[in-house]
């Protein structure tokens, strides 16, 4: 349904999970998302050649982590991380962390200090079993034609998921990255102006005198 909207591109089904990453004592935190083969080779920022390494097409056959995550762990593709999660198997006396070991396939560079350092491409199936999400996702990432008015297609993704969803935007994910922008605007604004005002000032008086 949200697919069928007019305006959006691509409506992708994700897992998403906080693990802990680790190699020979190296440690990093990772924010995991599981998407399928098709939604990670869509990433701009994922799939430029230049500014990754190892193969894109063996996405199934391990996990892909930003640059900065790989230079904390100190690892190359092909080398095997480990993660950890904190929701596990279901046992009588609680839930166990659960552990698994996945090759680096992929490691790329998306311009971005936050996604670099602790994003982490799983694929789809996998990330379902591995967080325990069989036959369900946590998130439906949506595209549209026009990110700069996202906010009008608020109303219609909403409805289409019957009242049962939440719109988390760009805007929101980065409210406080665009906050800082803004005031940096402002405050260069009232330097620059000072400055000219003082210059000003100085070829005035200078013409007078």
């Amino acid at each position: 349904r949200i697919a069928a909207i007019p305006g959006v591109t691509r409506a992708d089904p994700a897992v998403r999970g906080k693990v802990m990453a680790s190699r020979d004592g190296a440690r990093g935190l990772g924010d995991v998302y599981g998407i399928s083969d098709a939604a990670l080779k869509a990433l701009p920022g994922v799939v430029d050649p230049d500014r990754a390494m190892g193969n894109i097409a063996d996405f199934d056959q391990g996990i892909a982590i930003g640059i900065g995550l790989a230079r904390t762990l100190g690892v190359g593709v092909g080398d095997r991380i480990q993660l950890v999660s904190p929701d596990g198997a279901q046992t009588a006396v609680g839930s166990t962390p659960r552990v698994e070991s996945y090759p680096v396939v992929y490691i790329f560079s998306a311009g971005r200090w936050d996604i670099d350092e602790a994003r982490i491409y799983m694929p789809f199936a996998e990330a379902q079993a591995y967080f325990n999400r069989d036959g369900m996702a946590d998130e439906i990432e949506v595209y549209v034609t026009d990110p700069e008015q996202v906010d009008r297609w608020t109303p219609e993704l909403l409805a289409a998921t019957e009242g049962l969803g939440q719109v988390w935007s760009w805007r929101d994910a980065s409210g406080s990255f665009l906050a800082a922008l803004d005031m940096e605007d402002d405050v260069m604004f009232l330097i620059l102006s000072i400055l000219v005002l003082i210059a000003s000032m100085n070829i005035t008086s200078g013409l007078i005198m």
